[in-house]
């Protein structure tokens, strides 16, 4: 059973995954637009905002932990981007994902 977070700057919902499923707790924010670039923009906000808010930090340095930390990952295309949904315009969506102790989550990279 899922339940919002309350208590967050965000316009959209903030998902907190504990370890109970996952390895990482995490803070997850969402993002929908036209494309890609619109959707990680408003997910993307929605993060700096979180983090300047949880983490008692300027919206300045939260823009760097999220840039610096941050885990986009892909979610739904409707419309027009995959034949599904409704006949209007297409929208893309996607989750920025930061762990609660402001480390990176995915192995470095090995050539």
């Amino acid at each position: 059973r899922a339940r919002r977070s309350g208590g967050f700057p965000c316009s959209s919902p903030v998902v907190e995954k504990t370890r109970i499923i996952e390895s990482q707790e995490e803070f997850l924010t969402s993002g929908k637009g036209a494309d890609w670039e619109e959707a990680v923009k408003n997910a993307w906000s929605e993060m700096v905002a979180l983090i300047s808010d949880h983490y008692d930090t300027t919206a300045e340095y939260a823009n760097l932990i999220v840039g610096t930390i941050a885990d986009a990952r892909p979610g739904y295309a409707a419309g027009m981007m995959n034949r599904r949904g409704g006949e209007g315009k297409g929208y893309v969506t996607c989750q920025l994902a930061i762990t609660r102790k402001l480390t990176r989550t995915g192995a470095p990279y090995e050539p």
